[in-house]
C-alpha cells in the first residue's frame, strides 16, 4: 500500500520528485545518451568521448548539426566517430566550463578539453530537442 504524506494540518500533501517533461518521451526514441540539461549534455558528451563510446558521442549531435568551416557535416561526424574510437584520449572532465543562455532552448558552452599534455578551448552550442539537449555546432577557439 502506498502512503501519502500528510501536512501538519492532517491534509494530504502533494510530493513531486524530479521534474516534468515538456513532451512525453518517444516510444521509438533515438538510442544513445540523453541529457536533461545543457550542462549535463556537455558532461555526458565529454564522458562518452573519454570512454571511447563513439555511438553515444554521435547521438549527442543534432540532425541540424552544421560542421565547422567548409567540411561536409556527414564526413565531419564520421571523422569525429573515428577520432573518438581511436584518436587521442581526452580527460573525462572539462576545465573552465562556462555556459551562457542564448534563449529558452539554446545554450553556448565554452570550455577547455585536455588530451594528455595538449588542450583546446572549444565552443559548443546545444539546443533542446524534446526532452534532451543536442549539439548543433562545435568549434575550436584556441589550441593551448
Amino acid at each position: 500500500m502506498l502512503e501519502i504524506p500528510t501536512s501538519p494540518s492532517g491534509a494530504p500533501q502533494l510530493v513531486v520528485a524530479g521534474r516534468c517533461l515538456d513532451e512525453p518521451p518517444s516510444y521509438f526514441g533515438e538510442s544513445g545518451a540523453v541529457a536533461g540539461s545543457a550542462e549535463e549534455a556537455i558532461s555526458v558528451w565529454a564522458a562518452a568521448w573519454a570512454a571511447r563510446d563513439a555511438t553515444s558521442v554521435r547521438s549527442m549531435y543534432s540532425a541540424r548539426f552544421e560542421a565547422p568551416g567548409q567540411a561536409a557535416t556527414a564526413e565531419w561526424l564520421e571523422q569525429r566517430a573515428e577520432q573518438v574510437a581511436s584518436g587521442p584520449l581526452p580527460a573525462p572532465q572539462l576545465d573552465d566550463v562556462e555556459i551562457a543562455t542564448i534563449g529558452a532552448d539554446q545554450r553556448v558552452a565554452r570550455f577547455v578539453q585536455r588530451f594528455g599534455d595538449n588542450a583546446v578551448r572549444k565552443e559548443v552550442v546545444v539546443v533542446r530537442e524534446g526532452a534532451t539537449w543536442r549539439i548543433v555546432s562545435e568549434r575550436v577557439i584556441e589550441v593551448l
